[in-house]
C-alpha cells in the first residue's frame, strides 16, 4: 500500500477526524447520525495515520493517462507470459528428470539380471 496523501493533507485529516469523533461522542443522544459521524471521523483519523486514502487511490486509477494504463497492462501481460513459460519449463524439466530416473532404474535391473546370468554361467 503506497502512500497517496501529502503531509499537510494527512495532518488536516487527522485533525478533522478527531474533531468529528469528539462531536459525535459528545452528544446526549446516541442515534444513527452520531454513529455515522463517529465512523467517518475514525476513517479520517486512519487515513491521516496511514497516509493512504482509498478514494484517492480509485480516482488516480480511473483518471490516469491511457498510456500509463496501457503500459501497466502490457507489463502485467508480459509478466503472466513469463510465468507461463517458467511453469512450462519447470514441467518439462520434471518430465525429463522422471524419464531419466526411469531409464536408469530399468538399466540397473538389466545389469543385475545380466550379472546373475554371467555369474551362474561362470560357476557351472
Amino acid at each position: 500500500m503506497q502512500q497517496n496523501l501529502s503531509i499537510p493533507s494527512r495532518y488536516s485529516r487527522m485533525v478533522a477526524g478527531i474533531i468529528t469523533l469528539a462531536a459525535a461522542s459528545g452528544g446526549r443522544k446516541r442515534g444513527m447520525m452520531s454513529t455515522v459521524a463517529a465512523s467517518i471521523g475514525a476513517m479520517k483519523v486512519a487515513e491521516g495515520v496511514l497516509g493512504w486514502c482509498p478514494l484517492m487511490h480509485v480516482a488516480d486509477r480511473l483518471f490516469q493517462e491511457p498510456s500509463q494504463s496501457a503500459n501497466a497492462q502490457a507489463t502485467t501481460s508480459s509478466q503472466a507470459q513469463n510465468t507461463d513459460k517458467g511453469n512450462q519449463q519447470h514441467q518439462e524439466t520434471k518430465q525429463n528428470r522422471d524419464r531419466t530416473q526411469y531409464q536408469n532404474a530399468s538399466h540397473s535391473r538389466e545389469d543385475h539380471q545380466h550379472q546373475g546370468t554371467y555369474s551362474e554361467t561362470w560357476l557351472s
